[in-house]
């Protein structure tokens, strides 16, 4: 994995903002987007977003700072792994992939020593015109618009599965949709707990769980539909309802459960 990236056509932002170093960058204040994290009492991660000008337009990007905050496996490791850093190398394999994901810009890390702790940067396009799939259901009626919004959704859920992969954080709200001249185009976000696996049965139910029960249907009929462009067919078979029905009763699960 490469401890250091950047953008060449991002570069030339950064030195005219006086922010083309590690150092630079961390010191850097900027819009907190949300209150931080923190991670084993030890480690911290907080997203600032930043609006920076050039020549030709103005660069909205959104940049992760984590001091700390690595994974649990690495921390064994002798060089341990920030979770910045698993989030980077999983959206680039995301992209090779085809799967809609954000574009990064900028990453680094500095791996710790007896004086500095271990420290990571990541830069991510931001993601202009795009709503949260949630925000976005709750203010369009239109049924064409929202047919294919799960229509596309359901399509990148199903790469992600077909080529090994589970998001494992799989919410409306991790999925943003940009509407332009009656064409919707969607982006999955927050890749850091996104891995390659074995994708059996029971983790497929798990994730689709996970995105249906907090999505905005309308009516039974619209998540029925997503789930047969999800299954890529017609009509649900007796294979597919099985799943549907193993789908309801992991809701029903998870509703008691928080009762």
């Amino acid at each position: 994995m490469k401890k250091r990236f950047l953008d060449p056509v991002f570069s030339s932002v950064l030195k005219k903002h006086e922010l083309a170093d590690f150092d630079s960058l961390w010191l850097h204040e900027g819009r907190l987007v949300e209150e931080g994290n923190v991670k084993h009492k030890s480690g911290h991660s907080h997203v600032v977003r930043l609006k920076l000008e050039d020549s030709t337009k103005t660069w909205t990007v959104y940049m992760k700072r984590q001091e700390n905050y690595i994974t649990t496996k690495s921390r064994i490791m002798v060089r341990p792994r920030a979770i910045c850093a698993r989030e980077f190398s999983n959206i680039n394999t995301w992209r090779k992939l085809g799967i809609p994901t954000m574009q990064a810009l900028y990453f680094e890390q500095r791996d710790n020593t007896k004086k500095n702790p271990l420290r990571a940067i990541l830069i991510t396009k931001g993601l202009v015109g795009y709503l949260p799939l949630d925000e976005w259901l709750a203010k369009t009626p239109d049924r064409k618009l929202r047919a294919q919004a799960f229509l596309k959704t359901a399509q990148a859920l199903r790469r992600i599965h077909n080529h090994s992969w589970l998001h494992h954080c799989l919410f409306p709200k991790h999925i943003f949709i940009r509407e332009k001249d009656g064409q919707l185009t969607i982006k999955l976000i927050d890749l850091e707990k996104a891995k390659k696996c074995i994708v059996t049965k029971r983790r497929v139910i798990n994730e689709l769980t996970a995105f249906i029960r907090r999505c905005e249907w309308r009516n039974k009929t619209e998540m029925l539909q997503f789930m047969k462009y999800y299954c890529g067919v017609k009509t649900l078979g007796p294979e597919h309802r099985r799943m549907l029905k193993r789908i309801y009763a992991r809701m029903q699960y998870k509703k008691d459960k928080h009762r």
